[in-house]
């Protein structure tokens, strides 16, 4: 049985549609009973059999009425999943260990609003978590989106893999499905975790731009005058309230030269020093402090803001990763 399983299942990779973008038709989904719909053959069958034995004509009505209902079912049902057009509609990047949300915009290209379709990761649908299946309508004028959430456990480009959909509506009697590969990835930074850069804060390290002017990187200098750009977690509003201006609290800069977080500064595995740095990155730029990253074989000038921030995630996200 597990032999005829996977022969199966290569089967039906062969001929998974995959894409970005992908249109559902009826050339391209299964049908098969349900155990419901098992027992509903079954008992046409019965049926059919006390007909003939007894040549009763009332039962030949019967079972020519409940089979004329099958087919419909199974016409109705493929009519559901077929005519979707399917979107893959990104995901936005995640730290190692949360949950990754890819959207997925699902459209009616052809007939009435879909109803009751089941939307799930297939490897989800093989270990049963029920808990990960969306059962959605789609709207035949606005369609619809959804979040499928999936856990990002490694640094890197994650790829979730194939998601099943299926339907059994109306009568539950027949199941269509599909399996689709709409290409999904997501880039995943490393897991922040708090630990030392042996430059950062130390004196003797003027050359290197890293030594502050008080105790700390975050020792407290005093106010100066708001300027655009400036962190409004920094301003000081009692003096604003006061009617004296707005000003802002300005921590410790460090002397000279930006700080650079240099991946050969940091103890540990690979893995831990992209993790230390990337702690570093969030916590300069929410200090508002200017820095610059050295990985091997790759340099970010020192510089601060969102796309500076996403530049240097990145590259932490993507150091030896063959893509």
């Amino acid at each position: 049985m597990a032999i005829i399983s996977k022969q199966f299942e290569k089967w039906v990779d062969k001929r998974m549609l995959v894409g970005r973008e992908i249109s559902l038709n009826s050339k391209r989904v299964y049908v098969l009973p349900t155990k419901a719909g098992l027992a509903f053959i079954l008992l046409l069958l019965i049926i059919l059999l006390v007909g003939i034995n007894y040549q009763n004509n009332l039962a030949y009505g019967l079972c020519f009425l409940l089979s004329a209902v099958m087919f419909l079912t199974i016409i109705h049902t493929c009519r559901n999943l077929s005519g979707i057009k399917l979107i893959n509609a990104g995901a936005e990047p995640v730290f190692a260990g949360d949950l990754a949300n890819f959207r997925m915009r699902l459209e009616v290209t052809k007939g009435a609003t879909r109803q009751a379709i089941a939307v799930i990761w297939n490897d989800s649908r093989k270990k049963q978590e029920d808990n990960h299946l969306q059962l959605i309508d789609i709207d035949k004028l606005a369609g619809a989106e959804i979040l499928l959430a999936k856990l990002a456990k490694k640094r890197g480009v994650f790829s979730p893999g194939k998601v099943h959909l299926e339907t059994q509506f109306p009568l539950g009697l027949f199941v269509t499905w599909v399996q689709i590969n709409l290409l999904f990835k997501v880039v995943v930074y490393p897991k922040p975790i708090e630990g030392v850069i042996s430059t950062l804060g130390h004196a003797g390290k003027e050359e290197e731009g890293l030594h502050a002017h008080g105790k700390g990187v975050d020792d407290f200098q005093g106010l100066r005058t708001y300027q655009p750009g400036d962190s409004m977690r920094l301003v000081n509003w009692k003096s604003f309230s006061k009617g004296q201006g707005l000003f802002v609290r300005d921590f410790s800069a460090l002397a000279g030269k930006e700080p650079w977080l240099d991946f050969d500064q940091v103890d540990g595995s690979v893995e831990h020093r992209l993790s230390v740095l990337c702690f570093w990155v969030l916590k300069l730029e929410q200090e508002q402090q200017p820095y610059g990253v050295r990985l091997p074989g790759f340099e970010l000038a020192p510089s601060i803001g969102d796309k500076h921030k996403l530049a240097a995630l990145y590259a932490l996200a993507m150091h030896g990763v063959t893509q």
